[in-house]
């Protein structure tokens, strides 16, 4: 008997990584009060919008990501005080399912935590830091107490685990 092996072949199989991810190096977002930059975003674990990502839904997901942390960031920020968070990692809460290609399908468990890795500065109105640090953010249980119920993003867990982070160090500030 004689075997033989012929190699699978998927539309799109050879072509796919050659496709090195270009994305814009850093990803930035702001206001007067705050400063969001997603450094190497190419490099981070998890920031994909479907199975078959592409650049645009990467940055557009970081969009929403971004500007959430903004508009938290400026009810909590006194004014002339500045916030400034670099982001050097980022894994979006859950895990997309394996044959799926639609956006917001993520499955939240405490398999598929979200995990952030950042530094932060706030300054206040003179350009003097006031406080800063390193956060490296895990947390196991975040679907047990996510609030954002009528937030359809695929997003909610992690802005509930950012803003959660962000309240938490800033809210004595104003």
């Amino acid at each position: 008997m004689r075997l033989v092996f012929y190699p699978l072949m998927v539309l799109g199989a050879v072509a796919a990584p050659l496709a090195q991810a270009a994305l814009p190096d850093p990803v930035t977002f702001h206001s007067s009060k705050v400063t969001v930059v997603f450094q190497h975003p190419d490099k981070f674990t998890d920031i994909k919008d479907m199975n078959d990502a592409t650049d645009k839904g990467e940055v557009g997901m970081l969009g929403i990501f971004g500007k959430d942390i903004i508009s938290t960031a400026d009810d909590l920020l006194p004014d002339g005080d500045h916030l400034t968070m670099t982001f050097t990692d980022v894994k979006y809460a859950g895990q997309l399912p394996l044959m799926s290609n639609l956006e917001q399908s993520r499955i939240l468990s405490s398999n598929f935590p979200p995990h952030y890795k950042f530094n932060y500065q706030v300054t206040d109105s003179s350009g003097q830091v006031i406080r800063e640090g390193k956060v490296d953010l895990l947390d196991l249980d975040y679907h047990l107490k996510m609030s954002r119920a009528d937030d359809p993003s695929s997003l909610r867990a992690d802005k509930d685990e950012i803003n959660d982070c962000l309240t938490t160090n800033l809210r004595h500030l104003k």
